[in-house]
Formats: C-alpha cells, structure tokens, sequence
C-alpha cells in the first residue's frame, strides 16, 4: 500500500530514511512531520508516594529499549548514592527482569508504578532525571514528555534527531514566553526605577519567564 501511495508521512528524518532504504520510495514523496504531546507539568498536591530522589525510565522494555543496560548502569550509581532510586513504568517485570534486578542487588531500589497521563506528569515534573537508552526509535514521544514537564534528559547517541527538535520546540516556547513577558512589562513601566529594574533583571536572565 505505501509504494502506491502519493504522499507519504513520516514522524521523523530517521524514519524517512528508513522508508527510503527499506522500500526503495523517492525522497520527494516523503514529507516528516513531528509529533506534538499534550503533557503539561504536574501541579498541584502530590499523589504518588516517591523517593526524593529517582531517575525515571518509561514504556515498555523490549531488547531495543537497552533497559538491561540501565540497570546495570543503575546498580553501579546505587552503590554511590544509596537514597536513589529507578522508577518504571510499563507493563509488570517479567520473571527474568526480575532475576536480573535481584542478581543486581536492585530489587529494593527499582520501583514499578502502572502509569497513566496524570501520574506520569507528576512522575516527570519530580524525577531528577529521565533516561531515554533506546537503541532505536521512529520518533520517541515521552522525549517530548520529559521536556514538557521541566524534567532533564539523558538520551541515547542514537536520538540526536529528537534531542535537536525537542531542544527547537523549547527555544520558540521561551521565545513567545519571554517576547509575551517583556512586552506586559514594558507597557506598564512609568518612569518607575523598580519596574524598569525588573525590565532589566528579566534581560539579562536574572528572572525568568513564567
């Protein structure tokens, strides 16, 4: 069906060139266009019970997803801070993930929670950090999560394409902020020297947008 198509769509450059390779299509009828998420960052009273202090994996965990490799690298970082935890989300531990958890003297740190919109907001705006291994995506949509939820990422070589568009996304999000922002408060500065101090802190990234 889609060697017959006219126009195709692709969620990402990594994907177009996929088609391209895989199914012999024309780059010219390819057009990529990136997804969006509707995620906003958590407020309001908590309602997970968390550590104060945990990195954040989520989906599933099939061998493409590297999460073997996390844990790995998780059970080094646990010996050194022994108040940090991994949270995931996704479906159950299989009984080898669970093994392997308990091989790595981790079972007591990894904690599983069934997600949905609401908790994973709240997980991403409280996470110190979420971690993205994949060795392979189309696109990755909880990249743009994470993002949207203030919460710093660690992604795989392999998604330099998402980190690249995501980081656009922040910048033109910030630009509309700040341009928003400045513009409120230059029509209300009168000649009044604590307004046009606030003028000037806001310039020289000594406040930042709200």
């Amino acid at each position: 069906m889609i060697t017959h198509a006219k126009r195709i769509i692709a969620i990402s450059q990594n994907t177009k060139e996929d088609i391209i390779q895989l199914l012999h299509i024309s780059p010219e009828k390819i057009d990529v266009i990136y997804h969006s998420t509707s995620m906003k960052p958590f407020t309001g009273k908590q309602r997970l019970t968390l550590p104060d202090s945990f990195l954040l994996f989520v989906g599933d965990r099939t061998p493409y997803k590297n999460f073997n490799r996390l844990a790995k690298a998780f059970s080094e970082l646990s010996t050194k801070d022994e108040n940090l935890f991994l949270v995931c989300t996704g479906m159950p531990f299989k009984q080898s993930e669970k093994e392997l958890l308990d091989k790595l003297n981790i079972s007591n740190k990894v904690i599983h929670i069934k997600a949905t919109d609401r908790t994973l907001a709240e997980l991403y705006s409280r996470a110190k950090l979420f971690v993205f291994p994949s060795l392979y995506e189309g696109f990755g949509i909880p990249i743009l999560e994470a993002y949207a939820c203030y919460c710093p990422v660690a992604l795989s070589n392999t998604l330099q394409e998402m980190q690249e568009y995501t980081l656009i996304l922040i910048l033109k999000h910030l630009y509309l902020k700040a341009s928003k922002k400045l513009y409120t408060m230059t029509e209300n500065v009168q000649n009044s020297s604590c307004e046009g101090e606030s003028v000037s802190n806001f310039i020289h990234g000594k406040k930042q947008p709200h």
